[in-house]
C-alpha cells in the first residue's frame, strides 16, 4: 500500500495516523487465529485491533470481541478448549456485497417492488 493512500483510505487496513498512534502509544496484547493484532494503550484506557486483511468487524473471534468491547478484562489465550469453541461457533460467512461489488461480478440486481392487489 503506498503512503498516499494510507493517509486517507481507512477501509484497506489502517491509516498512517493509526500506524503512528499504534507505534508510540500501543502495546500488543495478542493475536487471534485470523492474524488480527490487538492493542491497548499504556494507561489501559483504550483498546483497538489492526486487522490482518481488510477492515471487516465480523471477522473478530468471540473471545477477542468481548475483550475489545470491555465485556471482559481477561485476555483470551490460545488453548485447546478455546480452539474447540472457535471452530464450533465461528463459521466463515459470505460477505454482504454492495451494489458496486455486484456490478463488478456481473450479477444482475433487478428489483421488483411488491404491489398489493
Amino acid at each position: 500500500m503506498n503512503i498516499l493512500s494510507s493517509l486517507f483510505i481507512w477501509w484497506n487496513r489502517q491509516t498512517l495516523s493509526t500506524k503512528i498512534y499504534t507505534y508510540f502509544r500501543g502495546k500488543v496484547i495478542g493475536v487471534d487465529d485470523l492474524g488480527n493484532i490487538y492493542y491497548t494503550s499504556f494507561d489501559k484506557k483504550r483498546r483497538w485491533v489492526i486487522y490482518d486483511k481488510e477492515n471487516y468487524a465480523s471477522e473478530l473471534s468471540i473471545e477477542w470481541h468481548g475483550w475489545l468491547h470491555w465485556t471482559t478484562d481477561s485476555i483470551p489465550i490460545k488453548s485447546s478448549k478455546s480452539k474447540n469453541i472457535v471452530t464450533k461457533v465461528f463459521v466463515p460467512m459470505e460477505r454482504n456485497l454492495s451494489k458496486n461489488e455486484y456490478e463488478k461480478l456481473g450479477i444482475d440486481q433487478t428489483y421488483e417492488p411488491w404491489v398489493p392487489k
